[in-house]
């Protein structure tokens, strides 16, 4: 318990030393930045946008429980992936994240973050974070050669 209270003080006294009591203001040269739409019509509750390194295709994930890809500019009309079955929309629950694995173009992970559809409980979401391994390898992906 001692420990916790003195974490602030070594906090304290430690971060101005990281910053090295430096006035120098570095200044960057400015530069322009545009936002352009990806897809305006046909996703239900976008709420994540991902792409693989070195993959021209984005991946969208949908609240309700589905991965999209578009490709090329345009939304492709089979998802990813689609747990829509697992997934609860109730409140704020839904497919809310999902990430490539490092190693996706030799091992294909990727990892969802979903609530469950958990009817069978007494509380109504559980929160989850699962690995999904498509079913398909690689070179069957969409897009791949």
């Amino acid at each position: 318990m001692r420990m916790w209270r003195s974490l602030p003080v070594a906090l304290g006294l430690l971060l101005p030393a990281g910053c090295n009591n430096s006035t120098s203001i570095v200044q960057l040269s400015p530069f322009e930045m545009r936002l352009q739409p990806v897809i305006t019509a046909g996703l239900s509750s976008p709420i994540d946008l991902q792409a693989p390194p070195g993959d021209s295709r984005l991946f969208i994930a949908e609240r309700p429980g589905r991965i999209r890809v578009v490709q090329g500019g345009v939304l492709q009309t089979t998802p990813f992936l689609d747990i829509s079955s697992r997934v609860t929309v109730q409140g704020e629950a839904g497919l809310l994240s999902f990430a490539f694995d490092p190693q996706y173009s030799t091992n294909g992970f990727v990892y969802v973050h979903f609530i469950e559809n958990t009817a069978h409980l007494e509380t109504s979401s559980s929160s989850a974070i699962r690995c999904l391994r498509p079913t398909r390898t690689f070179s069957e992906r969409p897009g791949r050669g």
